[in-house]
């Protein structure tokens, strides 16, 4: 009798166990025509999954650039983290007040790395930054990571370029 009390208890909090949280909606910042966005503020992406993006791959530095007006390639960093996030790291920051692009994918395959996974909105945009707020600029992969503790709420409202609830100003 109690076994069947223990069994009529434990198989549903078993399942409860199997059933996976729901992946998050991806999202990006800063969006389509920012402006006002902080020359020390990193850019965030997250992917639709929920893990680790592979961002040590050729294919993920491949498929991520950013630029400035000129069309020089900034250099950047990254740093993932388990729920799909990805910030992108201006090494030494961007300058204030400057106009910037950066794409995103598409990710190609290359034999013998992880595979990265599409973000559902792949493209380019483009972004004004501000003036400078005095905070410290990416320096290396450990300030890059610190980047998470600053991401900012919202993101672009179906690819269209509009804020969401985070503003346009980042950070």
């Amino acid at each position: 009798m109690v076994t069947g009390f223990v069994g009529l208890v434990v198989g549903p909090a078993l399942s409860c166990l199997h059933r996976r949280a729901p992946d998050p909606e991806p999202r990006r910042v800063p969006c389509d025509g920012a402006t006002g966005w902080s020359p020390e503020a990193a850019l965030y992406l997250q992917f639709s999954q929920s893990a680790r993006v592979p961002i040590e791959t050729v294919s993920f530095d491949e498929g991520i650039l950013l630029w400035d007006a000129g069309g020089r390639v900034v250099p950047v960093l990254f740093a993932a983290n388990e729920e799909g996030e990805v910030v992108v790291c201006p090494v030494g920051g961007l300058a204030p007040d400057a106009s910037y692009g950066w794409t995103v994918g598409p990710f190609a395959a290359h034999p013998h790395q992880l595979e990265v996974p599409a973000f559902e909105y792949e493209g380019s945009w483009y972004f004004k930054t501000g003036p400078s707020t005095g905070e410290a600029v990416t320096a290396d992969v450990a300030a890059c990571r610190h980047a998470f503790t600053r991401v900012p709420a919202g993101g672009c409202e179906e690819d269209s370029g509009e804020a969401g609830d985070a503003g346009d100003s980042g950070p």
